[in-house]
């Protein structure tokens, strides 16, 4: 369903790969990097939007014991042998513009 849908309509789809995705390290520089990445494609009019569903895949197969086909695939399409996807997103040119997300105003989340 996610192939028909959500990729149907985007241009590019990208992997955050690292060496070891269960490293800790690797993980919050991987969030990291995506955090900078979104930035940087919103200041430029562009679209991002996290797909992590293969990963979480290869994290559910591992945990039932249950053969992966997300992993290996990732793998091939990221031609990166040693690397590992930790987090998939597409990215393009919105069709409308997102909501707003709701926010606090500051005098209610800051102590003096």
């Amino acid at each position: 369903m996610t192939k028909d849908t959500e990729l149907a309509t985007a241009p590019v789809l990208g992997v955050i790969l690292v060496r070891d995705r269960l490293d800790m390290r690797a993980a919050i520089e991987a969030g990291r990097v995506w955090q900078r990445l979104h930035l940087a494609a919103t200041a430029e009019g562009l679209a991002a939007q996290p797909l992590n569903q293969p990963v979480e895949c290869i994290d559910r197969s591992a945990m039932i014991g249950t053969n992966d086909g997300f992993g290996p695939a990732i793998v091939k399409l990221a031609a990166a042998p040693g690397w590992e996807p930790t987090f998939v997103f597409r990215l393009g040119i919105a069709e409308r513009p997102a909501s707003r997300s709701p926010r606090r105003a500051l005098s209610e989340v800051l102590r003096s």
